[in-house]
């Protein structure tokens, strides 16, 4: 059985298939927040968050000193509302809370700013409520070592003030099953009740990465509720609108036509557990904005409304799954040229919810709308654009290949690969690998159609995609596999999206032959192929222009001879730079390498405006 390091499972380091995953740190900024999570007054009761109106950063209305907690759409399963807070042992810059692997302790707490509950009291009946879930898509806790969560309160008396932890009343009432569980917990002791009160969640587990995953959701403390008090007159969507363009978020323009468009799909969830039972008819919008453009020129598409009625007779009770009854793009839209299309959907649900007297005004309708956008231009995606984890392999020599399919009767020149490689612990600018393209053998990468060295790149920007412009453009039709062979031993990993699901599309080849990669749960690469008009050297010069550089002798004991180039690289198969002794005149080049060990090492070098790349052998 194939083995790999799959660090959502329970211990880091399990192996399936040497194909390693590692989540990716959090972002390493503060977004500008919007003028409801300014206000830092003491709150009044009711306190409600469901975090669907923040994004990365708890709300500063709500919380303080809360910002290693991460808000998120991506690490909840089945969450009873958008987006989560997610807590493991990462810092909001992104830096662990200990260097040493082994150490374990507090890790991220969000605490309350304080709540104004000094005219309350025990016979006031407040209740917190708050759903909590083990683990959810992000690393699983581990109970044998402690791993935990809990529910501390504020306590205020004539001679101290203390925290004092009310939940869980012991390590087993934790639900580890990693279901959203909600539980209710009663404020029962006069030292709660003051002007101070503040209350927080507390994560414990390792300290020295993104591991032991706990999400809370759905926080919500009034007066006048009761231990059975856990329905909600709220009806949401968990979800944004699916890619029209399935199984692909994005697809090059030239292979589009409207026998791909499929109907789009969201998730949705019923708080409202005692009304289960009746008829609650529900419908939603959705509003298309939609623009084209063709050499620079935009035209803008009329905004289109599609109302579609569920006339449901039952809501049910869990997080479901609902398709819209039609395909949610006009043909219009594809009926004259383009080089690029945006689309971006505005789903606005219309569940019946509205501001709840009983709950002391809250407007559960702010967990009705969400908004998602999808571009045709002129590379294939099955990823969203964003990355939750990298995905790679930690030996040199192992293959990646991922697979796309040109519907039947067209052809295009792939010009180029798109790869997003995120910083995980080390920068992999400068790794070595060579890009690949393969054709089919009967649904497995079959022979080599194209090669060429080049080293890794990591762009400034979170989530942003370095391209790579081949040497030569390939014309492909039908199915064909993109993707990479490691140069060095070591780790180097690609973006991987957790909302979308490609996985059935990834080959891994470590012993010689092609395995699809199964074991991995969910997810998508962030490399994409990328057709059009071959903007570099014609290929037949090209490859004239390569051989005329080739490194000789090769192998060599210490020296080898150069044209005249603009720049030379020495990489080693960690992809870091070495030194190396230069002479050079009009007539060439001599590499002294003498005082590297024996081995193998990667040259890049610069002709002009093209680099080519060359393994060279120290013996």
């Amino acid at each position: 059985m194939r083995s790999i390091v799959f660090l959502l499972v329970i211990l880091p380091g399990f192996l399936f298939g040497q194909l390693t995953v590692e989540p990716i740190p959090k972002p390493s900024h503060k977004i500008t927040k919007n003028s409801r999570t300014q206000s830092q007054d003491p709150l009044s009761l009711p306190f409600w968050d469901d975090f669907s109106f923040t994004q990365d950063f708890p709300s500063d209305s709500l919380w303080q000193d809360s910002d290693n907690v991460r808000i998120s759409e991506d690490v909840g399963i089945a969450p009873p509302s958008i987006n989560v807070a997610s807590f493991d042992g990462l810092t909001a810059t992104g830096i662990s809370y200990s260097a040493n692997s082994d150490s374990r302790g507090e890790t991220d707490v969000l605490t309350s700013c304080p709540i104004l509950l000094g005219s309350l009291g025990i016979s006031d009946e407040v209740y917190l409520s708050f759903f909590y879930q083990f683990g959810g898509a992000g690393d699983v806790p581990e109970e044998n070592q402690g791993d935990s969560i809990v529910l501390e309160f504020l306590a205020v008396t004539p001679d101290t003030t203390f925290w004092e932890q009310v939940w869980p009343t012991n390590s087993g009432e934790l639900n580890r099953t990693g279901v959203f569980v909600q539980n209710i917990v009663r404020l029962d002791d006069d030292s709660y009740f003051s002007d101070e009160f503040q209350f927080r969640f507390r994560s414990f587990g390792r300290q020295s990465g993104l591991w032991d995953t706990w999400n809370v959701d759905y926080v919500y403390m009034n007066e006048g509720r009761n231990g059975s008090d856990l329905s909600f007159p709220d009806r949401n969507v968990t979800s944004k609108l699916s890619s029209p363009f399935q199984p692909y978020t994005s697809v090059p323009s030239n292979f589009f036509s409207t026998d791909l468009i499929n109907r789009s799909m969201f998730a949705r969830n019923n708080l409202d557990i005692i009304n289960l039972g009746d008829p609650q008819a529900v419908s939603f919008d959705v509003v298309i904005n939609a623009s084209s453009y063709l050499n620079g020129s935009e035209n803008v598409f009329p905004v289109r409304r599609i109302e579609d009625d569920l006339n449901v007779s039952s809501f049910p009770g869990v997080p479901d799954t609902v398709t819209t009854e039609e395909s949610l793009l006009d043909s219009t839209y594809f009926q004259n040229p383009y080089d690029s299309l945006f689309i971006q959907y505005t789903l606005e649900y219309e569940s019946g919810d509205e501001i709840s007297s009983n709950h002391g005004g809250i407007n559960f309708r702010i967990n009705d709308t969400t908004q998602t956008s999808f571009i045709l231009k002129n590379y294939y995606a099955y990823d969203d654009g964003t990355a939750e984890f990298g995905a790679g392999f930690q030996t040199s020599s192992n293959q990646l290949a991922y697979q796309f399919t040109i519907p039947e009767g067209l052809s295009d020149s792939l010009t180029g690969l798109d790869v997003h490689f995120p910083y995980i612990g080390t920068d992999p600018t400068g790794k070595a690998l060579a890009l690949t393209v393969w054709t089919d053998n009967n649904g497995e990468p079959g022979d080599r159609l194209y090669q060429e060295d080049a080293t890794a790149v990591r762009t400034d920007s979170i989530d942003q995609f370095f391209h790579y412009e081949f040497n030569r453009p390939i014309i492909l039709s039908g199915t064909f596999y993109v993707g990479y062979r490691q140069r060095f031993e070591g780790d180097l990993r690609i973006g991987l999206d957790r909302n979308t699901n490609s996985i059935d599309k990834i080959f891994t080849n470590t012993s010689g032959f092609w395995e699809k990669e199964n074991d991995l749960q969910t997810g998508s690469l962030m490399i994409r192929p990328v057709f059009g008009t071959f903007t570099g050297v014609i290929n037949s010069v090209d490859e004239e222009l390569k051989e005329t550089i080739r490194p000789y002798p090769n192998p060599t004991q210490g020296f080898f001879k150069l044209p005249v180039l603009d720049d030379i690289k020495i990489l080693n198969l960690l992809g870091k730079e070495v030194n190396f002794d230069l002479v050079q005149n009009e007539s060439g080049s001599l590499v002294d390498i003498s005082n590297l060990s024996d081995g193998v090492y990667l040259l890049v070098v610069k002709k002009g405006n093209r680099s080519f790349s060359y393994r060279v052998i120290k013996q």
